[in-house]
């Protein structure tokens, strides 16, 4: 079977990155799985700080198991949970899953089509003025509210649009 760990690491560990990698590779092959080639490696912001960190590295790598090896994503999982060097992890079958190749490219592209285009502005700047809080819609013009409608003329007209 063949199953697709992927792994946050702080940006502060980018020294340490391929240390991390050894030792995962290393995990994995104890645990009776055999590493593919390729990987995928993207460095972005994260979306909230995690262990007071707000970079991130993330990286993906495959590996495949014997159908007699047992519960190696388990069994890893377990392991990883003790390692302190990474913050976020998820080990997954790859079934259905984009080749890594695909995934940097798609990466890419996107990371391309984000980049700030030329003269477009660097913050938001409102074209025209917001109204200020304590003035709501009703209280400026209350004669421009249409009448609201009963039930049962609502009813009516339900029954009219409906057919029924």
């Amino acid at each position: 079977m063949e199953y697709e760990l992927f792994y946050l690491i702080a940006e502060s560990k980018r020294a340490d990155l391929d240390r991390i990698q050894k030792e995962l590779e290393t995990l994995v092959v104890g645990e009776g799985g055999e590493m593919q080639p390729g990987e995928f490696i993207d460095e972005r912001r994260m979306e909230y700080p995690i262990k007071k960190e707000r970079r991130g590295i993330y990286v993906a790598k495959r590996f495949t198991t014997k159908e007699a090896a047992g519960d190696v994503p388990g069994n890893l999982s377990k392991k990883l949970l003790l390692n302190g060097d990474i913050l976020r992890f998820l080990v997954v079958r790859s079934e259905g899953l984009p080749a890594l190749e695909e995934s940097q490219e798609r990466v890419k592209r996107v990371a391309d089509t984000r980049r700030r285009a030329p003269g477009r502005p660097s913050s938001f700047r409102p074209t025209r003025p917001l109204p200020s809080p304590s003035v709501t819609p009703a209280a400026v013009a209350p004669e421009k509210q249409k009448p609201g409608l009963s039930d049962t003329e609502i009813d009516k007209k339900l029954g009219e649009v409906l057919d029924i």
